[in-house]
C-alpha cells in the first residue's frame, strides 16, 4: 500500500477518484466538504437537502459529478467531530474495502476531517489501523493500492509525520506500507 502526501492544495488539482468524509453539522458543508460541495455545483448541499445524505456513522455514498468528470466517494463520519478513534478505525478499514470491493486502484484522500482527531490531533496512525486491518481481510489486493493526500505545505508535513509515527509504532504490522512526500510541482503530474 503506498500513501503520497502531497504538498498542493485541492485546488491545484481535480482527481478523477477521491474520499471525502462528512459528518458534525452538515449545513451548509465546511472545509474541505465545502470546497468540494461548491466545485460540484452544490450537488452534495442538495443531496443534504432532499434527505438522501446524512452522514451517519457508517453511510456511503457515491457521487458522480458530470462537469468534474470525478467519482467522488462519501464516508459518514456521524455528528460528533473529529469522530473518535474507534470510529476512525472502523472508517478507515470500510473506506478501503469498499474501494477494494468497487476495482479501485488510486484515490485522493481528502484529510479534513478524515486525519482530524480528538483534542484537534492528527489521527494518521489511527486510520492507518484501521487501513492494516482492513488490508488482513481484502489480501493481495490491497498491496498495490494508493493513497495519494493533498494538503497544504506545513498541513502535508504534519500529515506525513503522523503517518511516519505510525507506521514506527505498528512496527511489522505495517510492513508493506510506503510513505511519501512530494512537493507540489510534482503533484500536478498526477
Amino acid at each position: 500500500m503506498y500513501i503520497d502526501v502531497i504538498a498542493a492544495p485541492l485546488d491545484d488539482f481535480w482527481p478523477g477518484v477521491f474520499i471525502l468524509g462528512l459528518g458534525g453539522n452538515l449545513r451548509p458543508p465546511k472545509g474541505a466538504p465545502g470546497l468540494v460541495d461548491w466545485r460540484v455545483g452544490g450537488a452534495i448541499s442538495a443531496m443534504i437537502r432532499n434527505g438522501k445524505l446524512s452522514a451517519g456513522v457508517g453511510e456511503q455514498t457515491l457521487l458522480w459529478s458530470h462537469k468534474r468528470k470525478s467519482k467522488i466517494y462519501l464516508f459518514g463520519l456521524g455528528k460528533r467531530i473529529p469522530p473518535h478513534n474507534d470510529q476512525t478505525r472502523k472508517i478507515a478499514g470500510q473506506i478501503l474495502s469498499s474501494l477494494i470491493k468497487a476495482g479501485e486502484r488510486q484515490t485522493v484522500l481528502i484529510p479534513d476531517p478524515l486525519l482530524t482527531g480528538p483534542g484537534g490531533k492528527g489521527s494518521e496512525g489511527v486510520f492507518l489501523e484501521g487501513l492494516l486491518l482492513a488490508r488482513e481481510e481484502d489480501g493481495d489486493k490491497v498491496g498495490e493500492f494508493r493513497f495519494i493526500v493533498p494538503a497544504g505545505t506545513k498541513e502535508a508535513e504534519e500529515v506525513h509525520e503522523g503517518f511516519r509515527r505510525g507506521i514506527l509504532r505498528l512496527g511489522q504490522s505495517a510492513e508493506g506500507v510506503k510513505l511519501s512526500l512530494m512537493q507540489g510541482q510534482f503533484a500536478l503530474q498526477y
